[in-house]
């Protein structure tokens, strides 16, 4: 079962600038680097990160799952993990997250249900880049959830700087009494846990 494809602008947490003017652009040549990763969902090893140009980047997660019901501790209804990246130096470039696409597997009984959220912004800004994925019991499959941001409302490093770009993933589960309701980024696939692609533009 897949997961219904998503347009949304970003969540604006507090006043903006307005974004530098600019022309759409190729990404330059380079890889992002892993600035850290960080979470209660990224232990150590569990967690890849595949810098392929400064396009897209992959995340494969082993560890970030979420459970909630008899017999399971509280504080494992949600797991979370924040990778921070930054791009190299490149003098007149800008760019952002404009696509996003997160799988995972879910079993969730009837009056069980899950959420999958993925956001993204820079360090230092008010502007985070949001998108959710509520999924209700009965279910038991592979989910996803696809975003893409307008281009128009995607949220750019600021111009003449190197900010990092912080890109988190955050799975919880809600059940009743009863039962247990799971949900995890790994969907048990070759396929990455989260995609990320990224527009460029020059300044």
């Amino acid at each position: 079962m897949r997961g219904r494809f998503l347009l949304l602008a970003p969540v604006l947490a507090g006043a903006l600038a307005a974004p530098p003017a600019a022309t759409a652009a190729e990404p330059p040549d380079g890889q992002f680097s892993v600035q850290s990763i960080n979470g209660s969902g990224c232990r150590a090893a569990t967690t890849q990160v595949r810098l392929r140009d400064l396009s897209r980047v992959d995340v494969s997660f082993t560890a970030l799952q979420a459970q909630q019901g008899r017999g399971v501790p509280a504080s494992s209804r949600r797991s979370a993990c924040t990778v921070s990246l930054r791009a190299p130096a490149v003098r007149g470039y800008t760019f952002g997250v404009d696509n996003v696409l997160l799988r995972g597997r879910a079993t969730l009984p009837a009056g069980t249900s899950a959420t999958a959220t993925a956001s993204s912004w820079f360090v230092g800004s008010p502007r985070t880049v949001h998108a959710e994925r509520e999924i209700p019991g009965v279910f038991d499959a592979i989910w996803d959830l696809r975003a893409v941001v307008r281009p128009g409302s995607v949220s750019w490093m600021p111009c003449g700087t190197n900010t990092p770009v912080n890109l988190r993933v955050d799975v919880r589960v809600d059940a009743r009494p009863g039962g247990v309701g799971r949900i995890s980024l790994d969907a048990g696939t070759n396929e990455p846990s989260a995609s990320y692609r990224f527009a460029w533009k020059r300044c």
